[in-house]
């Protein structure tokens, strides 16, 4: 699905990052893998389904610099994703149905993080475009990420009902 402007360009993309917070990463690297495959033929993706930062073709690189974590966590050592999201901040509103679709995207993709979080003991944190939006930790979203942005966006979604 495409959306367009009211000019006729492309609609803006926002990345929704997700980085888990660990200095072994290749342990995990298989397993999220495995679990990202898993969520992407479970439905049908807006733009397209979440992939880790190396294995898709544009080589995107993740958010996350030296300031943002620990000291003995960087860019080389970083197991992390994104979603590409249709910007609701930047151009047009999004319709009703895209704006819903995207939030269950997302909304999945969390869930699916959750889990991988339980069963590995890592802390996810989340980034919208290279802004940190919230996390998980033992399974469970802080209040930023629970409240601020999913909470907010339904609420947002029942107003445009």
């Amino acid at each position: 699905m495409n959306v367009s402007s009211a000019s006729g360009e492309d609609h803006p993309i926002q990345q929704l990052s997700f980085v888990a917070l660990t200095n072994d990463p290749q342990m995990f690297k298989l397993k999220l893998e495995r679990a990202l495959q898993h969520l992407a033929q479970s439905r049908r993706w807006i733009i397209s389904p979440p992939v880790l930062f190396g294995s898709d073709p544009v080589g995107n690189k993740p958010p996350v610099d030296g300031d943002a974590a620990t000291d003995d966590f960087n860019e080389s050592n970083q197991l992390a994703g994104y979603l590409d999201l249709y910007s609701a901040i930047q151009g047009p509103p999004l319709p009703y149905e895209l704006d819903k679709a995207q939030f269950e995207e997302v909304t999945a993709l969390v869930h699916m993080l959750e889990r991988f979080s339980i069963e590995h003991g890592v802390e996810i944190e989340f980034y919208l475009d290279s802004e940190i939006i919230g996390k998980i930790v033992w399974g469970l979203q802080d209040e930023s990420l629970r409240v601020g942005l999913l909470e907010e966006w339904s609420h947002m979604l029942d107003l445009k009902k």
